[in-house]
């Protein structure tokens, strides 16, 4: 082994709730901490336009910030600010999609005030998505299943989704939980298969931007399957599996089409493990180094296992880079021209 292999396999990956977004992380200690300022200054300065960047902040947010008291001090100081509005709804319900077994089937009260306070905020500001994705959030720990659309015959909380797609098209949040509770059936039996037929209408339609993180989301199912089926090895996409190729080269289109600070690290993360698993070394290596020294818990630990996945992802990233290497060096040398004259 080389010293630059070397290097590679002891690569340690920076893994962090808020991945690459360093003006979240900088945030998230005074919120664990019970303070708000913090919080209210960054998201005061997030473009409201952005519904990704927006809908990501307020979820990790609200999920360090629901253990403390931090969100009902920003209201009692700031009772009409839309954005403290905005958290206490997502605090509200991450509180109650906390709640497991027992503690669920009591939470019918807290589960109908999260929802009335849900859509409160809703009439007050109808074009932020986060109100509706926060009562989305409660149809799915609900596990509400209506019939789904004749291109996507399965059930799931089809009209809570239908209401946060009407209000941002393409919403990355929406879709993954959408995906998963497809996924999650009631009564505890898992329906990877419809999670997949989801993530493929999605991603393989017509009207599907090319820049997009939902063509990554068929990767994210493959996963799932890999892991429901305990099989060894995660659900290659190998060349006679059409769908499969096709489902990684859509999730490559996103990759080539993104500007690259809206690439989340998990998304990344996906993407990178298809490719390595696929031996497509090359485009594998372009995605590690996008990733720089960020890296994710998933999907490596579903493939590896619990403890194991850091593991395997140094390993995967170590053989992608010193593939690429090793082609690089192998090539002849061009001959370099003759310096022009200056006359």
């Amino acid at each position: 082994m080389s010293l630059r292999e070397a290097g590679q396999r002891s690569f340690k990956p920076l893994v962090h709730p808020a991945g690459s977004d360093t003006a979240l992380a900088a945030v998230l200690g005074e919120v664990a901490a019970g303070r708000w300022r913090a919080m209210a200054d960054l998201l005061s300065t997030t473009d409201p336009a952005d519904h990704q960047l927006r809908c990501t902040r307020t979820l990790l947010l609200a999920r360090v910030a629901a253990p403390t008291d931090a969100v009902a001090s920003w209201r009692r100081d700031c009772p009409r600010d839309h954005d403290a509005l905005a958290m206490s709804v997502r605090v509200g319900a991450e509180r109650v999609c906390a709640l497991t077994g027992a503690a669920l089937a009591r939470a019918a009260h807290p589960m109908g005030d999260a929802v009335l306070s849900c859509r409160e905020v809703q009439e007050l500001f109808p074009h932020d998505p986060v109100a509706y994705l926060s009562e989305f959030a409660l149809a799915c720990v609900r596990g509400t299943a209506e019939p789904g659309p004749p291109d996507c015959p399965v059930r799931g909380p089809w009209r809570a989704f239908t209401s946060c797609w009407r209000t941002s098209p393409w919403n990355r949040e929406t879709v993954h939980r959408m995906h998963d509770a497809i996924v999650s059936a009631s009564g505890g039996r898992l329906r990877p298969g419809d999670g997949q037929l989801f993530a493929r209408s999605l991603s393989s339609s017509p009207g599907t931007p090319a820049a997009t993180p939902l063509r990554v989301l068929p990767l994210v199912s493959l996963a799932s399957i890999w892991h429901t089926r305990k099989e060894s090895r995660w659900a290659v996409p190998a060349e006679q599996d059409g769908e499969a190729v096709g489902d990684v080269e859509r999730a490559w289109i996103w990759f080539c089409s993104a500007r690259p600070e809206t690439r989340l690290v998990a998304d990344l993360s996906f993407l990178a493990h298809a490719l390595w698993e696929a031996r497509d070394m090359e485009r594998a290596a372009m995605v590690f180094e996008a990733l720089g020294p960020y890296g994710a818990p998933r999907p490596w630990e579903q493939v590896a296992g619990v403890g194991r996945g850091t593991e395997l992802l140094v390993q995967a990233r170590a053989e992608a880079l010193a593939a690429v290497s090793s082609r690089t060096s192998s090539r002849p040398a061009r001959p370099r021209p003759h310096p022009k004259s200056a006359h």
